[in-house]
């Protein structure tokens, strides 16, 4: 119940430093410069929160997708933070990554696959102790079979 309580409040907060970093685009002379900041902090603890909120949906213990997870969030940050503060490639001669922009190639593979590839290997490794057993599907069993 508390690593639910927490991711929501992760969450909120997240959206809320979105919705802050939006909104400063508006302002008279463009958004300051913290606000690529509030973005990014708010893009990767929202992707954080919500994977906090799955895990605890099977009633597992999180202790050991501590790791896993803050893992993705730094790496999240980091790559969201490259991508925003990245320079913008040179049109004459643009130096690719892996056949990409720079900023692209770590948005693709850095957001992308490699959160595809630690969080299954995280669960994998933590299936026994995270998965839901057969006591808990009991209940949802018993009541289906009552309605029939």
């Amino acid at each position: 119940m508390r690593a639910r309580r927490t991711a929501l409040t992760v969450i909120f907060a997240s959206a809320s430093l979105l919705a802050l970093a939006y909104g400063t685009a508006f302002l008279p002379g463009g958004a300051p410069g913290w606000s690529l900041g509030a973005a990014v902090l708010g893009s990767s603890g929202s992707l954080l929160g919500f994977l906090v909120l799955g895990a605890t949906g099977s009633g597992g213990r999180l202790r050991r997708l501590l790791i896993p997870f803050l893992l993705i969030f730094l790496l999240l940050v980091g790559a969201f933070a490259f991508a925003l503060w990245a320079p913008a490639p040179e049109p004459e001669q643009p130096e690719l990554w892996l056949g990409l922009p720079p900023a692209t190639a770590v948005l693709l593979y850095g957001v992308g696959l490699l959160p595809l590839l630690i969080l299954p290997l995280a669960y994998a490794l933590t299936f026994d102790e995270t998965a839901a057993s057969s006591g808990d599907a009991s209940p949802a069993m018993s009541a289906g079979g009552a309605a029939s």
